[in-house]
């Protein structure tokens, strides 16, 4: 998973809550930390290993550097506010709307 999640990014999120959700972990909340934290370690090891290879193109970076940071602020404390089951609710709406999306793209 990390490295489909380093090079590409799109639905890492929702492969890792259905991992840590199928592994035993109940909470919501807590799944969402988890994941948070190791997609932090998988984009870590990514984001050094384009820095070294020269492929960055820095003005671009710097604008989702900021945003991404704002987003991941802002949701995280929009996250905590919404009951666990309208979470899973999302979080599965969400997963379902990616993968009919990219199915279709593919064709």
């Amino acid at each position: 998973m990390s490295v489909y999640g380093g090079f590409f990014g799109a639905g890492m999120g929702i492969l890792m809550l259905a991992s840590l959700a199928i592994a035993g972990h109940d909470d919501v909340h807590e799944i969402n930390a988890i994941k948070n934290l190791l997609a932090a370690i998988i984009y870590s090891v990514t984001v050094l290993t384009f820095v070294m290879a020269g492929a960055i193109d820095w003005p671009y970076t710097m604008i989702m550097l900021v945003t991404a940071t704002l987003g991941g602020y802002l949701g995280a404390g929009f996250a905590r506010k919404i009951p666990a089951l309208w979470l899973r609710r999302f979080i599965i709406a969400i997963g379902s709307v990616l993968t009919i999306f990219y199915f279709y793209k593919t064709l």
